[in-house]
């Protein structure tokens, strides 16, 4: 096998199966987690430190200021340089992350819009369907998109929160996300490639999530963040770019700073929230094609690279 490709959902412990494997190959991991791309938030994104890198080196971490506009096509181009590169000088790769869209993209080429293939990003109108999708829920935007766009409703589940949402932003301008009858998930991988998906139970996600939710205020994420966003956070609209204010548990600190809640009550809202997104992550990961799922809920690092291996 030439790539290996680790996915799953938050608190599965992607990055020691990956540093492990990638260990065991004579090779190195490529980051496929966006927000582990930026730098500057090293505790908020939960970067692989430097126990990790001893293992085995890590690339892709922090190659963006937070002032880059993320998207699957520009990391693409980073992330396929960096996979060859591995690939002709080891024989192997290890990419991992929690995106299923940027390891996809990582694993594939996915159409480019400046080539034709995907259609323009309207920032305004994806922010007003996610909002929708938080508070309608996924069965009514699915039963819009139905309407607009049958054919990719049939290949979209109803939770996926990602696809629904684009799918739904082009179609309302009389486009499709798949104008040739395919779809990213369908896309042809650019290298011999086994995908594993960590399998944990429920329960034990759930406490992983909630201790190191709690973990990341101990260590300091609190002044993290106020070193960009200014004590009071105030600076947020102009230290993060549109993406980078995306990040995952950025709002619930930022809330602290405000002054609207708690510290206790900014761990609940993230926990929460984290273990929501663990679970859309695992919903939507059992519809990607050609995934091999691998139990690791005993956290055996070296029993589950053999089972990858194996």
């Amino acid at each position: 096998m030439t790539l290996y490709a680790v996915f799953g959902p938050t608190g599965s412990g992607k990055t020691e199966v990956a540093v492990a494997l990638a260990a065991e190959l004579g090779t190195e991991v490529v980051n496929c987690d966006p927000a582990q791309c930026y730098r500057g938030l090293p505790i908020l994104t939960n970067q692989p430190g430097p126990e990790h890198d001893a293992v085995a080196p890590h690339r892709m971490i922090g190659v963006w200021g937070l002032d880059h506009v993320a998207s699957f096509v520009n990391f693409a181009a980073q992330a396929h340089a960096e996979i060859d590169e591995l690939v002709e000088r080891t024989g192997s790769a290890v990419a991992c992350g929690g995106s299923g869209l940027y390891l996809q993209a990582a694993l594939t080429s996915l159409p480019d819009g400046d080539a034709g293939g995907a259609p323009e990003h309207d920032p305004a109108a994806r922010a007003e369907l996610e909002r929708r999708f938080d508070a309608e829920g996924g069965i009514v935007l699915h039963g819009e998109l139905a309407k607009l766009d049958p054919d990719v409703a049939a290949r979209v589940h109803r939770n996926d929160r990602i696809r629904i949402v684009r799918a739904l932003e082009v179609a309302a301008r009389g486009e499709s996300i798949s104008p040739a009858g395919g779809s990213h998930w369908d896309a042809p991988r650019r290298h011999t490639t086994q995908l594993i998906g960590l399998q944990v139970e429920r329960p034990v996600i759930r406490d992983r999530i909630d201790a190191r939710t709690r973990r990341m205020f101990e260590v300091g994420v609190l002044d993290e963040v106020a070193a960009l966003a200014g004590p009071d956070g105030s600076a947020a609209d102009t230290a993060f770019s549109g993406t980078a204010r995306k990040l995952h548990g950025l709002d619930d600190i930022l809330g602290v700073l405000r002054g609207e809640w708690s510290q206790a009550r900014a761990i609940e809202l993230m926990s929460t929230r984290t273990r929501q997104y663990a679970k859309r992550q695992d919903t939507w990961a059992r519809r990607w094609p050609g995934l091999t799922w691998v139990d690791a809920t005993d956290a055996d690092v070296s029993r589950i690279v053999a089972t990858i291996q194996g």
